[in-house]
C-alpha cells in the first residue's frame, strides 16, 4: 500500500490538475462500445507501379486490399517480405481506422517514427501530414481529446525501397512520449470487409492445420511452394509414429485411429477407415505400430513408484503450479478446447508418459505441448498423479500387424506422420485439380454418400464453408509468410494468454489454482510478466532464447511457475511480436562505449543514491532488502531489455507496469530527484545506469 501511494507526488494542487483538463469540444458522433472490439481495423493495399513512380494518383488502378485487426498502429515489414499473407511483397499502403478511448478530456500531441509518408485525422481534423520518405521527428500540434471514444484514421505509405516501419506515439502534460497502449484502441467489429478477411484467414489456417498439401501435392513444379517463404504452418508434421506404440496403449491407439473425434472433439486427424470392418482395420494398424516400437527403450510395464502416495501428492502440486490446467481439464471430459487428463491411464503406459513429458518435441517437432524441462522424478510424480485419477482398462485389441502395415501404406499415413523407411502408396488428386472442383464431392462434401472414399475431416459447417471459400479464391496466400500474424496465431494456439496477461486481459489460469499457490505466484515481484509490451520491451535474440529454452538462467529465480519452451516456434514468435510493435530484428544491442558514465551509473544504483540495489541483485549479490522484494538481477537487464523501453520504464514505472513496486525518480518533465548529478537530468542519469548495466558480464 505504501509503495502505491508515496512514489508519485504532484507539485500542483487538485484545482490546477482538474481545470487543466477542461477543454471546449465540438460534438462527435460516437458508437456504443457494444458495437466495438479491441484493436484497429487495418487496410493493406499494394501500390500500383505508376503510383510508386509518382505519375498517377493512388486509387486510379484498382488493386485488391486486405483487412485485418491489429493491436496498435504499428508495423515493420522488412524489404522483400510480405506486408500481409494476402498482399505480395512490394510497396504498399496501410490505413488504420477505429477509435482511441481517452479516460478524460485531455490535450495530447502525436508523434511518429519510421519511414514512408503519413497522414492522420482525429475526429475528422487533420493532425499530421507528411509526404517525405522520412517521418522521424514529425509531431502534431496540441490536440484536444474528449473523454471516451475519439475517431482516428491513419494513412501510411511505405517507402519506395528498404524496410517499411511505422510507429505512433503520444504525449501530454501528464506523461512523456510513449506508444499508445493497445487496450485504448477499438474498431467496428461488424465491418463486412473485416468479416470477409476473417473468413479468408480462418480457411487458410484450417488448410494448414489439416495438412491438405501433404496429400494434395502440386504436380506442376512451377507452382511448388518454396520452403523459405511459405506459411510456416505448412511445414508442421503430425507426431512421429516410430515410437507411438511404446508410449501409447494399443486399445487407445485403435480407438483413435478408427474415429479421432470420439476421443478429442477438435481432432485434426481425419477418419480414414470406412465400412463394417473399420474396427478391425484400426486394431490391425495399432498392432503394427506396437510391433515396430518393440526396439524402443521405453518400458511398458508398471513401475514400482506409480502408486506411492507421497509421489502422487507431489505430482498434484506440480500439475497446479506448472499451469497444466490452463490447457487441460481433469473433471470435465467435454470441456471445450481443453485436453482431458482424467483418462490418461487408458491412453498411455506410465513409462511412456514419463518419456514424453521429458521431451515432447522428440515425438513432434511443432508440438503444442510445452517442454517444462522436467527432471525424471518430476515426470514420474505427474504421471503417478494422473494415473491415480482413473484405473486403466485393458482393451488391447487383437490385430494383424501385416495387414496393418499394408493399410499404413495404402492410407498414406506417412504423408503427415514421420515414419522411417515408409513411403505412402496413396495417390490423391494434385493441388491444381482440387482448386477447380465444385466441392460437392470429396473430403469437403457434406454427406458420406457424396464423400465416397475420401477422408472425413472433422469440420463443422462454418469451418467447411471457410475452407471451401479459401481453396477457391485465396490459395496464393500460402506462398507468403508474415511473422506478425504468425505470432498472433501461435499465441492463441499455444494459449500464452492463459499464464500471461495481455492488453488488460487475463491471465485465465491463475484464478483456477489453489489459494496457497495463487498467493505465492501473485507476490508483487513474482507475478508472471504481462505480454502487452513484450515486443517493445525485449531484445529479439534474448526472447528467442527464452522461448527456445536455451537461456542459461532463470530471470526470476523465486517465481513458482516455470516458463516452458517451444523450440520450433521461437524464431517466428520473437520476430512477430517485435514486428507488431513496429520494431525489426536485431542481432543484439551493442555494448555501449565507455564514456565514463558507467562509473557514475554504478554509483546511482547504490544504496546511497537511487537505491536500485535494495530490490535488484547485482551480479549474484543479493538484494539488500531481502528475498521478499528481490527482483531481476541487473546483470541480465542489458541483454534482456531494449534501451528505449528501459528509459521509458525509468521515467514512470507504474504507468508501464500498473501495480509495480518500482518507484519513479523523475517528474513529468524528466527532472530527477537527484538534482546534484548530471544537472538533475533524469534521462542522462538513466543513460548512465544503462551504461553500467551494459558493463556487467
Amino acid at each position: 500500500f505504501l509503495h502505491g501511494s508515496i512514489f508519485k507526488l504532484e507539485d500542483r494542487s487538485w484545482r490546477e490538475i482538474v481545470t487543466s483538463r477542461w477543454h471546449r469540444q465540438t460534438t462527435v458522433a460516437r458508437p456504443d462500445l457494444k458495437q466495438l472490439e479491441p484493436g484497429l481495423m487495418q487496410e493493406i493495399r499494394p501500390l500500383p507501379q505508376k503510383q510508386i513512380s509518382g505519375t498517377r494518383r493512388l486509387g486510379r488502378v484498382p488493386l485488391q486490399a486486405d483487412y485485418r485487426t491489429t493491436r496498435m498502429a504499428a508495423l515493420h515489414v522488412p524489404q522483400g517480405t510480405d506486408p500481409s499473407p494476402f498482399v505480395p511483397a512490394g510497396s504498399f499502403s496501410s490505413n488504420w481506422k477505429g477509435y482511441i478511448r481517452s479516460p478524460l478530456n485531455t490535450k495530447v500531441q502525436f508523434s511518429f517514427e519510421g519511414n514512408g509518408a503519413v497522414r492522420m485525422f482525429v475526429n475528422g481534423e487533420v493532425v499530421a501530414s507528411k509526404a517525405q520518405d522520412l517521418m522521424n521527428g514529425l509531431q502534431s500540434d496540441p490536440l484536444d481529446l474528449i473523454g471516451g471514444l475519439n475517431r482516428v484514421e491513419i494513412f501510411y505509405r511505405s517507402p519506395h525501397s528498404g524496410d517499411a516501419t511505422f510507429r505512433l506515439f503520444w504525449s501530454s502534460n501528464e506523461w512523456r512520449t510513449e506508444p499508445i497502449s493497445p487496450h485504448l484502441f477499438f474498431h467496428d467489429k461488424d465491418d463486412p470487409r473485416l468479416l470477409q478477411s476473417k473468413l479468408n484467414r480462418k480457411g487458410r489456417e484450417l488448410f494448414a492445420r489439416h495438412k491438405c498439401l501433404n496429400c494434395h501435392r502440386p504436380k506442376n513444379p512451377r507452382i511448388k511452394f518454396p520452403e523459405a517463404s511459405i506459411m510456416p504452418e505448412l511445414s508442421m508434421m503430425a507426431p512421429r509414429l516410430d515410437k507411438v506404440g511404446a508410449v501409447r496403449r494399443s486399445g487407445w491407439l485403435a480407438n483413435w485411429i478408427e474415429k479421432p473425434s470420439r476421443i478429442k472433439s477438435d481432432a485434426q486427424m481425419p477418419v480414414l477407415l470406412k465400412g463394417s470392418d473399420s474396427t478391425q482395420q484400426a486394431a490391425d494398424i495399432a498392432s503394427f505400430l506396437v510391433g515396430i516400437s518393440k526396439s524402443s527403450p521405453v518400458e511398458t510395464h508398471n513401475p514400482p513408484w506409480l502408486h506411492r502416495s507421497e509421489i502422487i501428492g507431489r505430482g498434484e502440486n506440480l500439475v497446479e503450479s506448472l499451469g497444466c490446467l490452463a490447457c487441460h481439464s481433469i473433471d470435465d471430459e467435454k470441456d471445450s478446447g481443453k485436453g482431458f487428463l482424467g483418462d490418461v491411464a487408458n491412453a498411455w503406459n506410465p513409462n511412456g508418459l514419463v518419456h514424453y513429458l521429458g521431451n515432447p518435441q522428440e515425438h513432434q517437432e511443432w508440438s503444442e505441448m510445452p517442454d517444462f524441462r522436467l527432471s525424471s522424478s518430476e515426470s514420474e510424480a505427474i504421471t503417478a498423479y494422473l494415473f491415480s485419477l482413473r484405473q486403466a482398462i485393458d482393451e488391447s485389441p487383437i490385430g494383424d500387424p501385416q495387414r496393418g502395415e499394408a493399410l499404413v501404406k495404402e492410407l498414406g499415413c506417412a504423408n503427415c506422420h514421420q515414419l522411417s523407411g515408409f513411403r505412402s502408396e496413396a495417390v490423391d488428386p494434385p493441388f491444381e485439380k482440387i482448386r477447380r472442383r465444385a466441392w460437392s464431392t470429396g473430403c469437403l462434401a457434406e454427406s458420406s454418400d457424396l464423400r465416397g472414399d475420401a477422408p472425413e475431416l472433422n469440420l463443422n459447417p462454418s469451418e467447411r464453408s471457410a475452407l471451401v471459400s479459401f481453396v477457391q479464391d485465396s490459395t496464393d496466400s500460402l506462398r507468403r509468410r508474415n511473422w506478425a500474424e504468425f505470432a498472433t496465431r501461435q499465441n492463441r494456439r499455444l494459449r500464452c494468454w492463459s499464464c500471461h496477461g495481455m492488453d488488460n486481459k487475463g491471465p485465465t489460469w491463475l484464478p483456477q489454482v489453489s489459494e496457497s499457490i495463487s498467493e505465492e505466484i501473485a507476490t508483487i515481484h513474482n507475478k508472471v510478466p504481462d505480454l502487452s509490451w513484450a515486443g517493445e520491451k525485449l531484445q529479439q535474440p534474448w526472447m528467442e532464447k527464452l522461448i527456445r529454452g536455451s537461456l542459461p538462467y532463470k530471470t526470476r529465480p523465486r517465481l513458482t511457475p516455470r516458463m516452458p519452451s517451444f523450440p520450433a516456434f521461437s524464431k517466428g514468435l520473437s520476430l512477430g511480436m517485435l514486428q507488431q510493435h513496429g520494431i525489426g530484428e536485431s542481432t543484439s544491442e551493442e555494448k555501449t562505449r565507455d564514456t565514463g558514465l558507467h562509473r557514475l551509473g554504478k554509483s546511482l544504483v547504490g544504496s546511497q543514491q537511487l537505491g536500485c540495489v535494495q530490490c535488484h541483485p547485482v551480479g549474484g549479490n543479493e538484494a539488500l532488502a531481502g528475498p521478499d522484494t528481490e527482483t531481476i538481477d541487473l546483470q541480465y537487464v542489458g541483454d534482456r531489455l531494449r534501451q528505449e523501453f528501459f528509459q521509458r520504464i525509468l521515467r514512470d514505472p507504474s504507468r508501464v507496469i500498473p501495480g509495480t513496486m518500482m518507484p519513479s525518480f523523475m517528474d513529468a518533465t524528466g527532472r530527477s530527484t537527484l538534482q546534484s548529478i548530471l544537472g538533475g537530468d533524469g534521462d542522462k542519469q538513466g543513460q548512465a545506469i544503462w551504461e553500467y548495466i551494459q558493463s556487467l558480464d
